[in-house]
């Protein structure tokens, strides 16, 4: 994005206004924002009176019907996890500027399937009530806040005229965030807090609009990732796919450092004090999988345990005192004990 077209789009989300060839989208007036629910709710109960489905019905008639299944939810939830898996994966290997390009392209390929599997759901959805009184909701506030030509809108202009305005007027998650963390945008920001000068002109009874709002949120969240206490290199923060997979890095760094912790105080709940070993039940409810319990053992317990799968796959049955890490110890303490006997010679 060159200079241009960033101070084109931090003007327009400044000002609170769009314009889209001959459609001006004005702020929404707090008022007219209350009037506007009382308009979805009469737009719902129209809708249910007419025999619409809610989104529930719908959710379960698709489900009833084949039309969404436990296969199509599972692979949704599928195409997220894979997403998340690739940014992290790019993240650990972001010095790989050729890797991390092949990765890029997988990237892309794996979020169009996504939209594309979400899509089927969605399309359906778009026929519930509450569907049809958002619709109804916000074409009332383009009616109200949008002039064409110049000129308040008539009866006659056709809606679709007025929601593709407000579709382009949506700015893309990609824009905001390099808006966010560049200029002209960041030194505004960062004034902002030292210097008393109006950063967004709505007026008192105006509300914020969506990229408002998203351009606040993002400008807080890069504060925040250089005060973190290990933040990302700078041309991590720069690139969204490889922040996304630090985000995702730290997350699940913070959910194994807790669930290490839960355990710990599960097993030392139940560990005695002569005990070298503790036994935690599998429980995936509380977060205790195998995975989670596995990764508390120490790199020497670990090769006690392959020892031990070893020693009982090739003997097939074999007592705790035969485990050949048992014996090895119980030796290693009968040294000891003679060495003391003889002190210590």
């Amino acid at each position: 994005m060159d200079s241009k077209q960033k101070e084109f789009y931090i003007l327009s989300i400044r000002s609170g206004m769009f314009l889209e060839g001959s459609v001006k989208i004005l702020p929404y007036k707090l008022e007219t924002l209350i009037e506007s629910h009382h308009v979805y709710t009469a737009a719902y109960d129209e809708a249910l009176e007419d025999g619409l489905m809610t989104y529930a019905d719908i959710q379960g008639y698709m489900k009833d019907n084949g039309l969404w299944t436990q296969d199509d939810e599972d692979q949704l939830k599928h195409y997220k996890n894979k997403i998340d898996d690739k940014k992290l994966k790019m993240y650990n290997a972001r010095t790989k500027k050729p890797f991390l390009e092949k990765e890029r392209r997988a990237l892309r390929i794996l979020e169009a399937l996504y939209v594309q599997h979400a899509s089927k759901e969605a399309a359906l959805h778009s026929q519930s009530c509450e569907a049809i009184a958002d619709t109804s909701r916000l074409e009332f506030l383009l009616r109200k806040h949008c002039l064409y030509k110049n000129k308040p809108i008539s009866s006659e202009l056709d809606s679709n005229v007025l929601i593709r305005a407000y579709n382009k007027s949506q700015y893309s998650d990609t824009i905001i965030r390099e808006l966010a963390r560049t200029e002209p945008w960041r030194s505004l920001w960062v004034s902002s807090r030292k210097v008393n000068f109006k950063l967004l002109f709505n007026k008192d009874d105006e509300d914020i609009n969506i990229n408002q709002r998203s351009l606040i949120l993002w400008s807080n969240t890069y504060d925040n990732i250089q005060e973190a206490y290990e933040p990302p290199s700078e041309d991590v923060i720069e690139d969204d796919d490889l922040l996304d997979g630090w985000f995702i890095y730290s997350r699940r760094k913070r959910e194994r450092e807790q669930k290490k912790k839960d355990l710990e105080d599960k097993m030392s709940s139940t560990k005695s004090k002569d005990a070298d070993e503790t036994f935690v039940m599998v429980n995936k409810e509380e977060g205790f999988s195998r995975e989670n319990i596995n990764s508390m053992n120490d790199p020497e317990a670990m090769i006690t345990k392959q020892r031990r799968y070893e020693q009982l796959m090739k003997e097939k049955e074999v007592s705790y005192t035969k485990l050949v890490d048992v014996q090895d110890r119980g030796h290693s303490e009968a040294m000891e004990a003679m060495r003391k006997r003889s002190g210590g010679k």
